[in-house]
């Protein structure tokens, strides 16, 4: 079971503003290095900008994310990088 579903599970909700956060203590746990979020786009006109970013991990683009803010499209990547984190651990 991943960590973070976890933590859910035990009523410790983790907010769509804390899974950046989350994302960075589960692999600090595991012994990873920090994520990284690089902005790969963006689109639309300034007033309604769209970013796109990726997370990568151990050199290895995991998920990508997209917001209309640069800490929107993180956390959505965060959200997303966990989800494969999740995956990968019921599957091996």
């Amino acid at each position: 079971m991943a960590d973070w579903v976890w933590l859910e599970e035990r009523g410790e909700r983790i907010s769509e503003s804390d899974r950046k956060s989350a994302l960075q203590e589960l692999l600090q746990r595991r012994g990873r290095a920090p994520a990284e979020y690089r902005v790969v786009g963006e689109s639309g006109p300034d007033h309604q900008k769209v970013f796109q970013i990726e997370v990568w991990i151990d050199g290895e683009c995991l998920a990508t994310g997209e917001g209309s803010t640069k800490k929107e499209a993180e956390q959505r990547g965060a959200r997303s990088a966990l989800e494969q984190l999740e995956r990968a651990e019921a599957q091996g």
